[in-house]
């Protein structure tokens, strides 16, 4: 996800893995496709670099809310998270869940940030996507 969003313009990307297994894959995608991406060796429950969007791929066997509740205070605007089906998709203070869709074993789900914490008082969400706001 992250080499789609950065060869779309998505800057900074930063990839944070501690399987060197999983980094040279990564590295070699990378390359392969000219992305402009940061790729740290790293253990992602220690990682404290804010983002706009955080992207969550823990490992399948792991239940999904310890990792959400780890990552919430990292992510500024979005939250993707990806679980093994079936996952009731906990509430995550300060988030609203958007959607969550099925795709064979897994489910991905979209948190959007709300509110003054996304920086925005709640009566200026409009719509049905919390993500859209007036006067953006």
């Amino acid at each position: 996800m992250a080499i789609e969003a950065a060869s779309r313009g998505a800057s900074p990307v930063t990839v944070v893995d501690r399987s060197p297994t999983s980094l040279a894959c990564i590295r070699e995608n990378v390359g392969a496709v000219g992305a402009a991406v940061r790729i740290v060796r790293a253990d992602a429950t220690a990682w404290s670099e804010p983002a706009d969007l955080v992207y969550l791929d823990p490992p399948f066997r792991d239940p999904i809310t310890p990792w959400l509740l780890r990552a919430a205070p990292l992510a500024t605007r979005r939250l993707v998270a990806e679980a093994r089906r079936p996952v009731d998709w906990p509430e995550i203070p300060g988030f609203t869940l958007d959607r969550a869709r099925d795709y064979g074993d897994t489910s991905v789900a979209l948190y959007v940030r709300v509110g003054a914490a996304a920086g925005v008082a709640e009566d200026e969400v409009v719509g049905n996507d919390p993500g859209v706001i007036e006067g953006e």
